[in-house]
């Protein structure tokens, strides 16, 4: 048996972090080869360790709180240093990510996404996606400059890589051909819960967060990139110039650390076209409420202008509901026939298809032949395939 770990570093403020850990384990344990051969061991916070919780039942998924510490553990933490890892901000404790790669005698360290000499030889990196190389401009002069020294680290230095998608190896082609070599594009899929799949809960969930009518659901966190505001320019739009008023359901968590006037401006935005009742945001909220959410709702509104793989499209393509997105090169690979691409900028085209889904309601049942299932088993062995790879 082989023992792999994977960190999940991610919190709160990157909840596409922690379930992409999440849905890259579901992916293995669809293959008949990862479950036989490997241990699954998952270093995770606190806080968001319940996402891991049902891959427990699997005998081989153990979990291991990255954050529980003994009162003796918290001084000597105060007084060593913690070792930083700018990208999100995220905090890695160096001793303890030692002590479990040595008690669990672990082979394999998935995702590393920072500077580890010593971890090398058991790494295989991870880049999410290259957001900083077309929108410069959403980012902070200090976390442009570590992108992109961590990312010329991670292609010198990387014994395997996996990219999620082909747009992202393009984008990784361009910027460092010369180190071309064991990259690996290996999606995934949303590992939705059966019991939230097959259970009508809408109706709870939408008297919790007072919703009532038809909607149409976002479900991104609130950071530039993720453009809630063509959205919002899009309700105004049907609203002012066609006399139709709907309703859009926003969750996510509501900041953006590299712009704090981001929210503010979306929120006047909000208030000088008197769309509040047109745009409800419920910030972050409970998983299975978020789900049972976009279960009820007319469509997914997906607008970024930017992803590595979107979450939320896999969410959407497995609970079977249509999706509206962007036409960024990474949702052409993503679409199913569910799915209607709008220009990225063009908010008129966006608000036609809106009102035109309103006009339809919510449809009972979109018939889609995508299995989920089937395709995370397909992801599962191209990531088992790669892990095995000499």
């Amino acid at each position: 048996m082989k023992n792999i770990l994977f960190l999940c570093n991610a919190d709160e403020g990157w909840m596409g972090g922690v379930y992409y850990v999440r849905n890259m384990i579901f992916a293995l344990l669809q293959n008949d080869a990862a479950r036989k051969n490997l241990n699954i061991y998952i270093l995770a916070k606190n806080c968001v360790a319940e996402a891991f919780r049902d891959l427990e039942k699997e005998e081989s998924v153990h979990i291991v709180i990255s954050d529980q510490l003994t009162t003796l553990q918290k001084i000597r933490k105060k007084i060593k240093k913690i070792w930083y890892v700018n990208i999100r901000k995220i905090a890695v404790d160096r001793n303890l990510l030692l002590n479990v790669v040595e008690r669990c005698k672990i082979d394999y360290i998935y995702p590393l996404q920072y500077r580890a000499d010593k971890y090398v030889d058991k790494g295989i990196m991870w880049i999410a996606d290259f957001q900083h190389i077309h929108y410069p401009e959403f980012f902070q002069g200090s976390e442009l400059q570590e992108r992109e020294m961590l990312f010329e680290y991670i292609a010198r230095n990387h014994k395997k890589l996996v990219l999620s998608s082909n747009s992202a190896k393009r984008d990784y082609l361009s910027k460092y051909p010369q180190y071309a070599k064991n990259v690996y594009v290996i999606p995934f899929v949303s590992a939705i819960d059966s019991r939230i799949i097959h259970e009508d809960g809408v109706k709870a969930a939408q008297e919790k967060y007072g919703i009532s009518g038809q909607y149409f659901l976002i479900s991104n966190q609130f950071w530039k990139h993720k453009n809630h505001k063509i959205v919002l320019e899009a309700l105004n739009y049907a609203k002012r110039q066609q006399g139709v008023e709907m309703s859009v359901v926003c969750t996510g968590f509501f900041s953006d650390y590299r712009d704090v006037a981001y929210t503010e401006a979306l929120k006047e935005y909000i208030a000088d076209n008197h769309l509040e009742d047109n745009f409800r945001i419920l910030g972050l909220i409970d998983r299975e409420d978020q789900l049972q959410l976009m279960k009820g709702c007319i469509a997914v509104i997906q607008p970024s202008l930017f992803e590595g793989w979107g979450t939320v499209v896999e969410d959407a393509k497995t609970l079977k509901k249509k999706i509206i997105m962007s036409d960024i090169d990474v949702h052409l690979e993503q679409k199913n026939a569910d799915c209607i691409l709008y220009e990225r900028h063009d908010s008129q085209q966006l608000a036609k298809i809106m009102m035109q889904c309103w006009k339809t309601g919510v449809e009972k049942e979109v018939q889609s032949k995508y299995d989920y299932v089937k395709q995370a088993s397909e992801y599962g062995k191209l990531f088992y395939d790669m892990l095995m790879s000499e």
